[in-house]
């Protein structure tokens, strides 16, 4: 729903997943999903959640990130991708060809981390 622009029949899919698992994936996807329909301070409220989660288990940085790019802070989104880089997060090789990321394609420090993770970008 969330890629086609159906924003309205996202976000109560993913709030009533989100109700039922409160996993870092189901609340990157919501936090994304949030960013994308314009609702900034809903999106910034998973963003606490997570790093909240992230404070007390392993939460992939890359799910972070994410959120991060949806609402255009690309610095904070980097910031979480080279914790993954350095964490050898096993989600990092998603970042050569999520869409999420594109708008960062042509940003030279985006460009070095996909190379040192080891990928080509799309």
């Amino acid at each position: 729903y969330q890629q086609s622009g159906q924003f309205d029949k996202a976000d109560p899919t993913l709030q009533h997943a989100s109700s039922h698992d409160d996993r870092p994936t189901t609340l990157e996807m919501l936090g994304g999903a949030y960013a994308a329909a314009g609702r900034t301070a809903d999106a910034e409220k998973v963003l606490v959640k997570l790093t909240e989660q992230a404070d007390v288990h392993y939460v992939c940085p890359y799910e972070v990130a994410t959120v991060y790019m949806g609402l255009n802070k690309n610095d904070q989104a980097l910031k979480w991708l080279e914790k993954g880089y350095a964490d050898h997060a096993d989600c990092m090789p998603w970042i050569a060809t999520d869409a999420k990321f594109d708008a960062m394609r042509d940003n030279a420090q985006f460009r070095d981390l996909v190379s040192r993770v080891g990928l080509r970008q799309k």
